[in-house]
């Protein structure tokens, strides 16, 4: 049966946490769902089309994973998700506008440097989560060129001490990772820098399908990021081993390794592919008349005043 999952949660401003460099780094390199986008196309309703297919994750549970709260699989284990897991993607709306978001399976991903394809699974069951910012600023110039370039403005490094990749010993913490898929995301980068991407409240998943959309949602200006990842339950650590003692490194009732009770197949790279729709909201018929008034009254006083 198709699941869907669609919630509107209240917003709570994540706590700042303690900072440790990582090497390993969340970044939107070629992700920005507009300006990397393969084809953009003009609708008849004045809304933009962008179509972005460089889309990859790894394994099929990794948005899953990151669920908290009521929604999470098994409320015991409130540990966030491994953020390599998923896909962190980005776009920026200039104005207020009515947004329409598609995310789906694909079998390749395209690269960003040559636009050749290269053959993934097209096997995703997709899920995603939608925030508002991007990350912090860091390094925006080119060092070899001294330009601008706009992914260097968006480049994290997860929470060292909340991230299993990083630290083996996060799970004794508390934490598999730094990805909640239904909350705030904290993270700094390599500067010691630190940016709260707060959650929207906008998500959606299918266990069982694989394309999931949402459709007239109303945002605001600034930078968004979309975080994709598989949404499949099968196989999550915390599922498989609800002791009480949680260790990412062994899981009980099963022969399979973390990452996480899965089969090899299960670890491999997933194709999606995001079809972004905005359309700005007009502005109401009754504005423009009040500024034409304002406008009258303006030229009006001058001619009175001359």
């Amino acid at each position: 049966m198709k699941k869907n999952i669609l919630a509107a949660l209240a917003i709570t401003l994540a706590g700042f946490l303690s900072i440790q460099n990582a090497s390993a780094h969340v970044g939107w390199v070629g992700r920005d769902l507009m300006t990397d986008a393969t084809s953009s196309t003009v609708n008849p309703n004045g809304s933009t089309t962008y179509v972005y297919d460089r889309g990859n994750v790894t394994g099929n549970w990794g948005w899953a994973d990151g669920l908290t709260g009521a929604l999470a699989p098994n409320p015991a284990f409130n540990d966030q998700g491994d953020s390599h897991r998923v896909r962190f993607t980005k776009f920026y709306l200039g104005t207020t506008s009515f947004v329409d978001l598609t995310v789906k399976a694909q079998d390749f991903s395209r690269n960003t440097a040559d636009n050749n394809t290269v053959t993934r699974l097209g096997d995703l069951n997709p899920g995603f989560s939608i925030y508002s910012g991007s990350g912090t600023l860091n390094n925006p110039l080119n060092p070899a060129t001294n330009v601008y370039e706009a992914w260097r403005d968006h480049d994290l490094v997860p929470q060292a001490v909340h991230d299993w990749a990083v630290n083996p010993n996060a799970a004794a913490l508390g934490f598999e990772g730094s990805f909640n898929a239904n909350g705030n995301i904290t993270m700094g980068n390599n500067n010691g820098q630190i940016n709260t991407q707060v959650f929207t409240g906008h998500l959606a998943s299918n266990s069982t399908g694989n394309s999931v959309s949402l459709s007239n949602l109303v945002l605001g200006p600034g930078w968004y990021s979309v975080v994709v990842g598989g949404s499949l339950l099968d196989g999550i650590e915390y599922l498989t081993n609800p002791a009480a003692t949680h260790d990412p490194n062994i899981v009980a009732g099963t022969t399979f390794p973390y990452l996480g009770a899965h089969a090899v197949l299960d670890n491999q790279i997933r194709g999606f592919g995001v079809e972004l729709t905005v359309r700005p909201v007009p502005v109401p018929g009754a504005v423009w008349l009040f500024g034409s008034a304002i406008a009258g009254l303006i030229g009006f006083g001058r001619r009175k005043a001359a």
